[in-house]
C-alpha cells in the first residue's frame, strides 16, 4: 500500500481501523522477512519444491524477532540503515501489539485523544512500510536468479485476487 488514508472522522471505530492497517503493515514486513530468510537460506541449494515448503513453513510461523535474528545469523547483507529500521520496527510492533492499547487508555476516552492514536498508528504503518521496502531489494535478485521476476509476482498477486472473488462468491 503506497498511500495511508486520510481518517473519516476521529471515532472509536477509526482507531480500530488504524490499528487494523499497522497490523496489516506490520505483517507484510513480515512476510517479507519470512521471503528473505528463505530466499537465502535455500539459494543455491537442489532441493525439491516440497523440501522448499517444509523451510518456508518453519519460517512462517517465527515472530518478527525470530525472524531478524534467523536474518543475521545467516549472515543477510542487511545494509546498516536497514538493519537500524528492522530493530526499530521491531521494538514498535511489539509496543503496538502489546502495550498500545494500555498505554493510550486516557486518549481513547476524548476525541484529542483518539486523533493523537490515530497519528501514531499512520507513524507506525509508515515505519513498518518503509521497513519492508527496505528489505525487498536485499532478496528480489536472489528470486530474479531463480526466475521468480517481477511480472511472476504481479501474476501470482492477480491469481490471490480472481481466487479471493471466487471465494467470496461461494
Amino acid at each position: 500500500m503506497n498511500t495511508i488514508p486520510e481518517p473519516e472522522d476521529y471515532s472509536v471505530k477509526e482507531v480500530y481501523a488504524f490499528f487494523g492497517l499497522a497490523a496489516n503493515s506490520v505483517q507484510v514486513l513480515e512476510k517479507g522477512l519470512v521471503n528473505m530468510v528463505v530466499t537465502f537460506k535455500t539459494f543455491g541449494l537442489r532441493i525439491t519444491r516440497a523440501d522448499f515448503d517444509v523451510i518456508f513453513e518453519s519460517h512462517d510461523s517465527r515472530t518478527l524477532g525470530q525472524l531478524l535474528r534467523a536474518a543475521r545469523d545467516h549472515h543477510i547483507p542487511i545494509p546498516n540503515d536497514t538493519d537500524t529500521l528492522l530493530t526499530q520496527a521491531l521494538a514498535k510492533r511489539n509496543h503496538l501489539n502489546h502495550d498500545f492499547f494500555t498505554d493510550h487508555a486516557g486518549h481513547f476516552m476524548t476525541e484529542s485523544g483518539r486523533r493523537t492514536m490515530i497519528q501514531r498508528l499512520r507513524d507506525l504503518t509508515l515505519l513498518f512500510n518503509d521497513a519492508d521496502r527496505h528489505c525487498v531489494p536485499i532478496y528480489r535478485p536472489l528470486l530474479e536468479q531463480r526466475g521468480i521476476s517481477e511480472e511472476t509476482l504481479q501474476k501470482h498477486a492477480q491469481e490471490l485476487i480472481e481466487r479471493s472473488k471466487h471465494d467470496h462468491d461461494a
